[in-house]
C-alpha cells in the first residue's frame, strides 16, 4: 500500500505563527513595521485577505503583485 501525505497549512503541523513572522518581516522591506499577531485577525484566509490586513494595519500602499506569495 502507498500512502501520500501532505500537509494543508496547520492541518498537522502548527506552522501558522511562522507565516505571520513571515509576512511582518516582509513588510520591513516597505519600511513598515507590524506585529505578526495582526495575521490572528485573518488566519486560514485567503492570500489577498491576508496581505491587505497587513497592508492596512501598517499603511503599505503598493500594489499586491509587488509583494507576492512565497
Amino acid at each position: 500500500m502507498k500512502v501520500a501525505l501532505f500537509d494543508l497549512d496547520g492541518t498537522l503541523a502548527s506552522n501558522e505563527h511562522l507565516k505571520a513572522r513571515a509576512i511582518s518581516e516582509a513588510c520591513l522591506a516597505y519600511g513598515a513595521v507590524v506585529d505578526p499577531l495582526v495575521y490572528a485577525e485573518c488566519v486560514g484566509a485567503d492570500w489577498r485577505t491576508v496581505t491587505d490586513q497587513f497592508f492596512n494595519t501598517c499603511g503599505i500602499r503598493q500594489p499586491l503583485s509587488n509583494f507576492k506569495k512565497p
